[in-house]
């Protein structure tokens, strides 16, 4: 009967885990190819016959190796573009739409303020659009701007 144990660890000798990972993948793996080997004997294969089958069952080592490592890595999958950049970006984007939605519902209607404050709703439009033709990029300044408008001019309303 081979020893499985010294034969999984020669054989998966790169495996860059720590030591009691290392060994417990091994004792695992020497324990599935030992139970392989003895139901193989029960069915009456000699032990040589018995020993290749359960060497054949793992085709490459090295691609063995490889996905051990991966599974037991506990690396963190989200790379630092994906927690600093989209993370954040989505959760802006979730939240200004939620709150666009929650304003469209429950907000203010513009036209009723323009009517009973006796002003017109042109005015503001007026303003943002003089303060884009002054400006000496206004295709860098009003895109980032606007969206802010409609939310800054219902907590006005709410707060004022």
């Amino acid at each position: 009967m081979p020893d499985w144990q010294t034969l999984v660890r020669r054989r998966l000798d790169g495996l860059a885990l720590e030591p009691h990972e290392r060994a417990q993948v091994i004792e695992e793996l020497a324990a599935h190819l030992d139970d392989t080997f003895e139901g193989l004997r029960r069915r009456g294969l000699t032990v040589e016959d018995a020993a290749q089958r359960c060497l054949g069952e793992v085709k490459d080592w090295r691609d063995l190796r490889r996905k051990i490592q991966t599974a037991r890595t506990k690396e963190n999958i989200m790379t630092n573009r994906v927690k600093q950049f989209w993370l954040p970006s989505l959760l802006t984007l979730l939240l200004s739409m939620g709150l666009l939605a929650l304003i469209q519902i429950f907000g203010p209607n513009p036209w009723m303020v323009a009517r009973h404050s006796g002003g017109s709703l042109v005015a503001p439009v007026t303003v943002v659009y003089q303060i884009g033709q002054a400006a000496h990029n206004a295709r860098y300044f009003l895109p980032p701007f606007f969206p802010c408008c409609p939310i800054w001019s219902f907590f006005w309303l709410c707060f004022l």
